[in-house]
């Protein structure tokens, strides 16, 4: 029963195909009938010692060096092997392994059925043959053969023997394979300048101005030609071609020919500028070197590409450096460097600036700025011009801080060490500083908060638990920002509030220190335009120290300077510091009486300082102030319009229009009867409370009403159209200002129609061609008055008689 369970449970248990086959196996090994492997076969071979008896071990053999098998071989035998190798016939020489032995005998190939035997006699007469041709000293080479009727016919062609020496035949192989390594690097490359360079020109003969101006522009096409294929082959493909800015490094280190010392060195710089600010990223690269850690190839691939680009670029900044000499200045120097290496000194500035301008976060941009920052205070207006416009381009785009911290401190250091004798580009810089969020009174109240509380009352005052879940809220907040792959906003909020105390302790120096300085102009622009990030403790001293600047006669300051004094003291108080207790009525007679003084020409610029004055002063604090100062600064503003260009006549009709909308009470002043009221106007007095403007009119309108230009006309038209006007004058009064021109301010109406380009705008058009008049003829016949038909033909007889011309019809008219 057992043995019947058993053989139904191994029925019904299924054994797969790799378990049976390896059972069989087993089984087979066992029996002796499959040969195993490894230990398997040495289990058999014991188990079965007759079958398979143990061989005798043999001793190991010595091998022979190859030395002692050429002193054992005769020397027909060596001259036979070499005579061998230089025909090319190599089959007697596979008989033998690489230590010089011969191999055993070959096992016959079994036959297949039905093979033939002719094949056998054919590669026995074959191998004849080669023995044969062995021995001739000409070597042979085996063409194609031909299969006929009777059989195969081969053929054979004779080559020309070339003995050379063991060493020739290395040399000539190390010699091709570098000639192919510089060929494939610098197959984009030659392009026959070498040939231009090596080219001698016959002096023997005289040459010409045309000629020698001929071959040097060949020669420099040359250049252009070979420095543009380097470059475009870089651009095109990265990965391969970083090679090729090394060539191009090699104009800059290498001295050119007279002909092209200064073309080509230019050009290669311009070029290498124009493919770093295409290769370049936008962050910094931070290669760390760890030794003991392996990278995936990829990962140093990129690594050594980066590496590659890096160090190119630095010996690049490099040589541009030492292009720098000849406008460098330094003590004890007498000798003035030549013109083409000023040319070219000029050429490595721009560079470097564009590069600053294009990539300020990369490598060595700190460099770049440790460098540049003394040219605001060069001599030559080019290098300054060109380092003041990109450093205000970095300062605009910064929105990190890091770069534009570096900047300030290099200039506060520059304008220190110079006790401010310094161009004015140091300083103007600086207006284009993104510091208008930064407010330092915020920074100065946390600071007072964290002072209140001491640091056990803060402990004190939050448990344990809130202590853990703010730490635990920072850690979050900080792995969040590192995702966002965002800057931190605290860092940077602290870069460009320690911009911003940099940039008032430049200002107020130059105030303190050299008021009467070039640096005025700018410091009191900055002042304007950054005054709401100064701290309020520090109002009340500015206003002093501009309010002295005003009154100051031995250091008469110019009008320019006036009108930023009064524009910094209105921007001050029109912010943080309308509480303070500053009476502002002594800058609106200041101001009053610096309109005036506004001409037409090279002080037109100063009205648009006038106009933002007015803006701020008179427009937003319309409210504040008396009637009397509305009617003295309309009056004023008219009677200003009428002695300036038509952009600065547009600036001042736009204010008038704004006051007059917004006081009604304005409007007396657009009575051609000026009689009513009392008292008289007095356009001398420099005070807008008593001057009397209520008892006046506004003529000017009138007058500009008949302007040149014609959207002056249409404005002063446009205040003009009241019905009181009308009916007293009889006459209607049109202007209809477009939309758009309407809402524009007075400084956008002051620039959009500027003249400074020479353009009339709206464009003026052409005179109208006026024809000249036919000559009309007179007919005496049809003169009913004898007298004057009489007349007229003596007239017309005289005529004819002195021209020489005979007679008209007198029907042609």
């Amino acid at each position: 029963m057992a043995k019947a369970s058993k053989k139904g449970k191994g029925r019904g248990h299924k054994i797969s195909k790799v378990k049976r086959t390896n059972q069989i196996k087993t089984k087979l090994m066992k029996q002796g009938k499959l040969k195993g492997k490894g230990n398997r076969h040495m289990s058999t071979i014991c188990r079965n010692p007759k079958k398979n008896p143990p061989k005798p071990e043999v001793p190991p053999v010595e091998e022979a060096s190859d030395d002692d098998m050429q002193d054992m071989m005769d020397k027909d035998d060596i001259q036979f092997l070499k005579d061998s190798s230089a025909a090319r016939s190599y089959k007697i020489l596979k008989r033998f392994n690489f230590n010089g032995r011969e191999e055993g005998p070959r096992r016959k190939r079994t036959k297949a059925v039905g093979e033939d035997s002719d094949d056998e006699e054919m590669e026995e007469k074959y191998e004849e043959q080669r023995q044969d041709d062995s021995e001739n000293l000409k070597p042979q080479r085996e063409l194609l053969p031909i299969k006929t009727k009777d059989g195969i016919i081969r053929r054979t062609t004779t080559e020309p023997v070339i003995k050379l020496k063991p060493e020739k035949v290395v040399q000539l192989i190390e010699n091709a394979g570098k000639l192919e390594e510089k060929e494939e690097e610098e197959d984009d490359i030659d392009l026959g300048l070498e040939e231009a360079a090596d080219s001698k020109l016959d002096l023997s003969q005289p040459l010409t101005m045309a000629k020698m101006l001929a071959l040097r522009h060949e020669q420099v096409g040359k250049y252009r030609l070979r420095i543009g294929c380097l470059a475009s082959g870089v651009l095109e493909d990265p990965v391969n071609k970083l090679g090729n800015l090394k060539h191009l490094l090699s104009f800059l280190k290498d001295k050119q020919p007279t002909e092209v010392a200064l073309t080509a060195p230019r050009l290669a710089a311009i070029s290498l500028m124009e493919v770093f600010k295409d290769l370049l990223p936008e962050y910094q690269i931070k290669n760390v070197e760890e030794p003991n850690v392996k990278l995936k190839k990829e990962t140093l691939k990129l690594r050594t590409e980066e590496n590659m680009l890096l160090s190119s670029y630095k010996n690049f900044l490099t040589h541009l450096e030492k292009l720098l000499g000849p406008i460098l200045k330094r003590r004890g120097q007498k000798n003035q460097a030549s013109p083409p290496g000023v040319r070219l000194a000029i050429v490595a500035v721009e560079c470097m600036s564009q590069l600053l301008e294009a990539r300020p976060y990369f490598n060595f941009s700190f460099n770049l700025v440790r460098l540049l920052v003394p040219f605001l205070n060069h001599s030559m207006l080019p290098v300054r011009s060109t380092v003041a416009k990109s450093i205000s381009q970095v300062l605009k785009d910064d929105k990190k801080g890091e770069v534009s911290f570096e900047i300030v401190k290099r200039i506060n250091a520059l304008v220190r060490s110079k006790k401010h004798a310094v161009r004015p580009e140091c300083v103007s810089v600086l207006l284009t500083l993104r510091i208008k969020d930064v407010n330092l009174d915020k920074e100065k109240e946390i600071e007072k908060k964290h002072k209140k509380l001491s640091k056990k009352e803060r402990f004190l005052s939050s448990s344990k638990r809130d202590r853990k879940r703010a730490k635990r809220w920072e850690e979050l907040n900080k792995e969040l920002l590192e995702t966002k792959a965002e800057e931190n906003r605290h860092t940077k909020q602290k870069h460009f509030t320690e911009v911003t105390k940099l940039v008032f302790t430049i200002f107020f120096r130059v105030l303190k220190s050299a008021p009467t300085s070039a640096l005025l102009t700018a410091t009191l622009e900055g002042l304007a335009k950054f005054a709401h990030c100064i701290n309020v403790e520090f109002y009340s001293d500015l206003v002093n120290v501009l309010e002295g600047l005003l009154k100051d006669e031995d250091n008469k300051i110019s009008l320019r300077h006036q009108l930023l004094c009064i524009k910094t003291v209105f921007a001050i108080l029109s912010g943080h510091g309308e509480f303070l207790t500053i009476d502002p009525m002594r800058f609106y007679a200041q101001l009053y009486r610096n309109l005036m003084k506004i001409f037409i020409g090279r002080k037109q610029e100063d009205l648009k300082v006038a106009l933002e004055i007015m803006n701020d002063a008179v427009m937003r604090k319309r409210k504040s102030l008396s009637q009397q100062r509305l009617f003295a600064f309309t009056k004023r503003l008219c009677t200003v319009a009428l002695q300036q260009q038509h952009n600065g006549a547009l600036g001042c009709l736009q204010l008038v229009k704004s006051l007059i909308e917004f006081s009604r009470s304005l409007d007396t002043l657009l009575e051609p009867d000026p009689s009513v009221g009392q008292g008289v106007y007095m356009p001398l007095v420099d005070d807008p409370e008593y001057c009397n403007a209520k008892n006046t009119a506004v003529y000017e309108l009138l007058m500009l009403r008949d302007h040149y230009h014609p959207l002056v006309r249409d404005y002063a038209r446009h205040i003009l159209k009241r019905p009181n006007i009308e009916q007293e004058t009889g006459e209607i009064v049109s202007g209809v200002l477009p939309q758009s021109i309407e809402k524009m301010s007075a400084t956008e109406l002051f620039d959009e129609y500027s003249p400074a380009d020479v353009q009339f705008n709206p464009a003026t058009t052409a005179p109208f061609h006026f024809k000249p008049k036919q000559r009309v003829f007179f007919v005496p016949s049809k003169v009913k008055n004898v007298k004057l038909r009489h007349l007229l033909e003596d007239i017309l007889d005289e005529e004819e008689s002195s021209e020489g011309k005979p007679k008209e019809d007198p029907n042609d008219v």
